[in-house]
């Protein structure tokens, strides 16, 4: 493992370059990507999948808003495992 100076901010490694980030950076982009992806191809179906269970406006807003409960959780969850 590479020591660091005092002087030296392990975290500014990658401020050289936009592109040259620590791994850890880039992990959170993609999951971030990918999180938005899934939000992005669930809200413009939601009259289908209203329509399907035979759900009221409310109800299927509910269902998407455990959606974001459960999303929020999981990265409480994954973020603490991870530091």
């Amino acid at each position: 493992m590479k020591q660091h100076s005092a002087e030296e901010d392990p975290f500014d490694e990658g401020a050289t370059s936009l592109l040259r980030q620590p791994k850890a950076v880039w992990a959170t982009a993609g999951a971030s990507v990918v999180a938005f992806m899934g939000i992005g191809l669930v809200d413009p179906i939601l009259p289908s999948i209203a329509k399907g269970l035979d759900a009221s406006p409310s109800q299927v807003s509910l269902l998407f808003t455990s959606y974001f409960l459960i999303t929020a959780i999981a990265m409480l969850v994954t973020g603490f495992v991870s530091s």
